[in-house]
């Protein structure tokens, strides 16, 4: 069944509308090197379907790590097991932090402080944390955002014409200043320290 979102190169001109699920997002990457639409990104055995959903998921991460108003929560517990002391480590999390400055990171499936070089908590501890946001879940200018730069690297590995990489670069830094803008209109301070954003914003 083909999707209502789709991906089109005309005259030169790029467009990419939002998708609403990861199967849209990746029937308008596979559109990029001109294949067709597919039902199902699960367990499909076309290389093409599995090369566009790991680049989409990759970059859904590499995204949402750097921290914004949608999946960054200033009080998130972290409670030990009361017989083990050991906490479990959340998947969603990507990145957490204490207000005493404590380095936590995901060790065998474990919260461990490297600071303290210790899994044992004696008590429920309280981080911000950064946590990934299911796709389909996040803010339209995100969808986009990361749909099309997935399919720039997609079509930059696979397909190697010139045309669609300059349309779909100058589609990226459009989308890229929705996000910027979507931050502002929420009145995120840190946003403006987004070096990512803030850097390819000052060469747009």
């Amino acid at each position: 069944m083909w999707s209502p979102y789709f991906f089109f190169i005309l005259k030169g001109i790029t467009m990419i509308l939002t998708p609403l699920t990861p199967l849209d997002a990746v029937n308008e990457i596979l559109s990029a090197i001109g294949e067709a639409p597919v039902d199902t990104i699960e367990d499909s055995g076309n290389i093409d379907v599995n090369n566009a959903y790991r680049i989409l998921k990759s970059v859904n991460r590499q995204v949402q790590i750097d921290g914004y108003t949608f999946n960054t929560i200033s009080s998130y517990p972290l409670i030990p097991d009361r017989f083990t002391k050991e906490i479990a480590w959340d998947s969603t999390l990507l990145r957490v932090s204490t207000t005493e400055g404590n380095f936590l990171r995901n060790r065998g499936g474990l919260v461990y402080d490297v600071t303290n070089n210790t899994d044992k908590f004696d008590g429920q501890i309280e981080v911000e944390a950064i946590v990934l946001v299911p796709f389909e879940e996040l803010p339209e200018a995100f969808r986009e955002y990361i749909t099309i730069k997935s399919a720039r690297l997609f079509a930059t590995r696979y397909l190697g014409d010139e045309l669609a990489m300059n349309a779909l670069m100058q589609e990226e830094q459009i989308a890229k200043i929705a996000v910027f803008n979507y931050e502002l209109d929420l009145e995120k301070p840190s946003m403006a320290n987004n070096t990512d954003i803030s850097n390819d914003l000052k060469r747009t």
